[in-house]
């Protein structure tokens, strides 16, 4: 996996990687890739499977832990901005992927995203300030933000490897935009649309 994200990172799209290419960045003989993967595909769909894996446990974790949505919101987005300088050669391969790929690892993507989203419903489900809000409102809400968090993956990716290790800018307009939504949510009225 670190192989093809090596061969990324120097450029290639993960549909331009050949089975031996990446064995032998691994420096491993090309019968070794299928005691890992049965194929390429398969390699792609365990770079997504790990990625969005791990970050919904750890989000998770926030979402439990922390009170006051304004808070909740400030924390997650330092752990998901921490996580991605951390592993941006993921990031970027989810990036283009997500819309450039093949169609089975575009569909993983949005199918981790919908995950992601039905996560976040339950998690804002007990919130009092958005209790009259219908399951539907609440799903459509989740899919709201999980939306905007990966639209602007891409500018944190692009940012990052241009060399703003920082990413301060970038995420104050992500809290921005996700309290913009949050108050929104909180006065959204089916009956008013």
């Amino acid at each position: 996996m670190r192989a093809a994200l090596t061969l990324m990172t120097e450029g290639q799209g993960f549909g331009e990687l050949s089975l031996r290419g990446v064995t032998r960045e691994a420096g491993l003989a090309p019968t070794a890739f299928y005691r890992h993967f049965e194929n390429m595909e398969e390699l792609g769909l365990s770079l997504v499977d790990e990625t969005f894996v791990t970050l919904r446990r750890m989000l998770r974790e926030v979402w439990r832990h922390t009170d006051g949505y304004r808070h909740v919101i400030r924390t997650s987005v330092a752990v998901y901005v921490e996580y991605l300088k951390s592993n941006v050669d993921v990031f970027s391969f989810v990036v283009r992927e997500r819309h450039g790929g093949t169609a089975v690892l575009r569909a993983a993507i949005q199918r981790e995203l919908r995950y992601f989203a039905m996560e976040l419903a339950a998690a804002i489900g007990p919130e009092p300030r958005i209790a009259h809000l219908t399951d539907q409102d609440r799903e459509t809400a989740a899919h709201l933000i999980v939306s905007t968090v990966a639209n602007f993956t891409g500018d944190l990716v692009d940012a990052y490897l241009e060399g703003d290790k920082d990413l301060h800018a970038q995420a104050t307009r992500a809290v921005d935009e996700l309290v913009i939504i949050t108050l929104g949510i909180r006065v959204w009225n089916q009956d008013e649309a």
